[in-house]
C-alpha cells in the first residue's frame, strides 16, 4: 500500500513536471550551426572542427593549449563575468560590449563599442577598440578564421542563451533522490515513465534522459555535480539541508528547480526566479493554520500554544508564527518547547492546562 501511494504521488509531480518540459520545449529557441560551434569553443576551449586553438599569456607569450583556458573560466556560462584571484574579468555580453556611448571604466580607460571586428581583435591581440592593451589576465586566442567568427556569433547570443542541457534532440533533466530503497523506487518508476513518454514522440521531437543525482549532497558538492551533469532542470526529492542550498544554486547557475514543496521552514531563502514549488511547505502552512486558528479563537479569549520541537529550525519558525500573530493583534500566543521524551510530554500537557491554553500548534521539525 505505501509503495502505490509512493507511485501515485511520483506520477502526480511527474505529470506536472511533463507540463513543464512541454512548454519549455516549445519555446526553446535553437542556437544556429555557427552558435552551436561558438558555444563549444567558449565552455571548452576547443574547436569542434579539430583545428588547433591556443591562448598565449603574459608578456612572454607563453602558449597555452585552449582547452586550458576556455574563456567560460573567468567570464563565466552567463558572459558577466566573476571576479577571482585579484582579477575582475569584463562583462562580455553583447549588449554591454556594444553600448553606443562607448565605455568609461573606473580605472580611466575609455573606448568605442566593440564591433565584430574589434571584438575580433580583442580576442586575438588583447586589444580594446580604442588600441588600449587589456589586462594581463586576459590571453591572446590563436585559432582559425571560421573558429574566431563563430565564437564571436556565440558572444552576441550568449545573454539569451541560458538553457543548458538542451540540445536539438534531448533534454536532459537532473533528478534528485534519496541513497536508499525509497531512492531506488524512485528511480525505477520515473525511468519508466520517462521511456514511455519517449516511445510516444517525447517533448517537440526531443526525448528526456534522466540524469540521477544524491539527493543527500550539499553545498558545493551538489553544485558542482549539477554543473557536471549540464542538466536542463532540476526536480525530485532532495533532503532539507539539500533543499535549502539548492534554491541559492538555481539562482546562481540559472536552472529552473521544481520541488514538491519546500521543506526549510525559512521560504524567503527561496524566492527567486528560478525555484517552484507545486505544494506550500511546513512553513507557510504553519502560518497559514496558526492565522485561522488564532482568528477564530481571538474572538472568545481562547489562549493558543505553539508547541514545538527542539533545534534552530523549529524556533525559527515558532519566531515567525510569533510575529505573525502578534502583528495581528489576535489573542494571547504562548511558545512551548517539547522535546519528545515521555516525561517531557506529561510535563508539556501540565504546562498547558496551568495556561489555561484551549488550542495547540503541534510540530517537530525535523528530528
Amino acid at each position: 500500500m505505501q509503495r502505490d501511494r509512493l507511485r501515485i504521488s511520483i506520477r502526480a509531480y511527474l505529470a506536472t513536471i511533463s507540463l513543464f518540459l512541454f512548454e519549455s520545449a516549445a519555446g526553446a529557441q535553437q542556437l544556429t550551426p555557427a552558435e552551436t560551434r561558438g558555444t563549444h569553443i567558449y565552455l571548452r576551449g576547443e574547436s569542434l572542427s579539430g583545428t588547433p586553438v591556443t591562448a598565449l599569456m603574459g608578456d612572454d607569450d607563453a602558449e597555452l593549449n585552449g582547452h586550458s583556458l576556455p574563456c567560460a573560466n573567468c567570464h563565466g556560462k552567463d558572459g558577466l563575468g566573476r571576479a577571482e584571484g585579484g582579477l575582475t574579468p569584463s562583462n562580455i555580453t553583447w549588449t554591454n560590449l556594444a553600448k553606443p556611448y562607448g565605455h568609461a571604466h573606473s580605472y580611466g580607460r575609455t573606448h568605442p563599442p566593440f564591433t565584430d571586428e574589434t571584438l575580433a581583435r580583442a580576442i586575438t591581440q588583447g586589444l580594446d577598440p580604442a588600441r588600449n592593451k587589456l589586462d594581463k589576465g586576459m590571453p591572446r586566442y590563436r585559432m582559425s578564421a571560421r573558429d574566431l567568427a563563430d565564437l564571436i556569433a556565440y558572444i552576441k547570443r550568449i545573454e539569451g542563451d541560458h538553457d543548458s542541457g538542451l540540445s536539438d534532440s534531448i533534454i536532459r533533466v537532473g533528478v534528485l533522490i534519496p541513497a536508499d530503497q525509497k531512492g531506488e523506487r524512485i528511480r525505477r518508476v520515473i525511468t519508466a515513465y520517462f521511456r514511455a513518454r519517449n516511445n510516444e514522440g517525447g517533448y517537440f521531437g526531443r526525448t528526456v534522459e534522466p540524469v540521477f543525482l544524491d539527493g543527500e549532497k550539499s553545498g558545493s558538492g551538489l553544485r558542482t555535480s549539477i554543473e557536471e551533469k549540464n542538466v536542463f532542470a532540476i526536480f525530485g526529492f532532495a533532503s532539507p539541508r539539500a533543499q535549502a542550498d539548492l534554491a541559492d544554486i538555481a539562482k546562481a547557475l540559472r536552472i529552473p528547480v521544481i520541488e514538491p514543496s519546500p521543506e526549510f521552514p525559512d521560504p524567503e531563502r527561496a524566492v527567486n526566479p528560478f525555484t517552484f514549488y507545486l505544494l506550500s511547505g511546513i512553513s507557510e502552512q504553519s502560518l497559514l493554520l496558526a492565522d485561522y486558528t488564532a482568528r477564530v479563537l481571538a474572538k472568545r479569549g481562547f489562549v493558543l500554544a505553539i508547541v514545538h520541537g527542539p533545534g534552530a529550525a523549529s524556533s525559527m519558525l515558532t519566531q515567525r508564527i510569533l510575529k505573525r500573530i502578534r502583528s495581528k493583534n489576535l489573542g494571547t500566543l504562548e511558545p512551548i518547547e517539547y522535546v519528545g521524551t515521555r516525561g517531557h510530554a506529561e510535563e508539556t500537557v501540565n504546562a498547558l492546562r496551568q495556561r489555561r491554553v484551549r488550542a495547540v500548534i503541534f510540530f517537530r521539525y525535523g528530528r
